[in-house]
């Protein structure tokens, strides 16, 4: 991930720093559809539709948000849970502050709420799990246009979520059953969630007009996940899982100004 990601930053800077640009600063005022495929290297990959939006509320101040719906329909094979769905629903709203780096170029900072809801379900033995946590995000990023037609930008994120959830226990049922694992919930056991991520990302955006732009971006994350159950009487127990993953997205960009 570090190798990619260094070799990702030093490209677009160097991109921003070698060509002449007369283009003004990037737009703060945007609208974007995207459609996002998300691979991890332990656990489960995602892919669906996003929308996002920015809007500048005086001459550095900007607010803004996002909505993402994920899903997974082939479920984890390895742990014989090919017949169950996975879904993922995630948004964010928040407020940030930009300020000029050079004539075309600005750095940026932002503030979100963030809130995350997961989904795990299978309509053969009427199980299912919804889990959901929130926190915040900050993000830190430079945007540039590097022509009038062509822009690029890097951003660093660190953000930070908790919850509780049922506990979920596994069985498995007769071998006449193929040994498929069954999924249960323990409602009187209440799991406390946490879940930390780091990443870094870059996009480009072509602008096909003034107002519309093909944007494709890439980010490296690394996710790490803690489960801790609250079983009344006993001793707490600690499950953890670290998720390397990458996230490509390709989309449309509306600019309103």
């Amino acid at each position: 991930m570090i190798k990619h990601t260094v070799a990702l930053v030093l490209t677009l800077f160097a991109l921003a720093y070698s060509l002449t640009a007369t283009a003004k600063s990037p737009s703060y005022n945007y609208a974007d559809i995207s459609y996002q495929k998300s691979t991890g290297s332990r656990f489960i990959d995602f892919q669906g539709p996003s929308i996002a939006a920015s809007h500048l509320i005086s001459s550095n101040w900007f607010i803004e948000g996002a909505f993402y719906d994920g899903h997974n329909n082939d479920g984890l094979p390895e742990f014989n849970l090919s017949s169950f769905r996975f879904d993922l629903r995630r948004w964010n709203f928040g407020a940030g502050y930009k300020n000029e780096l050079f004539s075309q170029s600005n750095w940026y900072t932002s503030l979100n709420y963030v809130e995350k809801r997961s989904k795990i379900s299978n309509i053969s033995n009427n199980f299912e799990r919804s889990r959901s946590i929130d926190g915040w995000n900050i993000k830190a990023g430079i945007r540039s246009n590097i022509t009038d037609r062509f822009e690029v930008g890097v951003q660093a994120l660190y953000e930070t979520l908790s919850g509780s959830s049922p506990q979920t226990q596994a069985a498995n049922i007769p071998p006449e059953e193929d040994n498929t694992i069954v999924l249960f919930n323990e409602p009187d056991i209440q799991n406390s969630l946490k879940d930390n991520r780091y990443s870094l990302s870059g996009y480009t955006l072509f602008k096909l007009s003034s107002t519309l732009g093909l944007k494709a971006a890439i980010e490296y994350g690394d996710n790490r996940e803690s489960e801790t159950s609250m079983s009344p009487g006993q001793s707490e127990t600690v499950s953890s899982l670290k998720d390397n993953n990458t996230t490509y997205t390709l989309g449309l960009r509306w600019i309103f100004s």
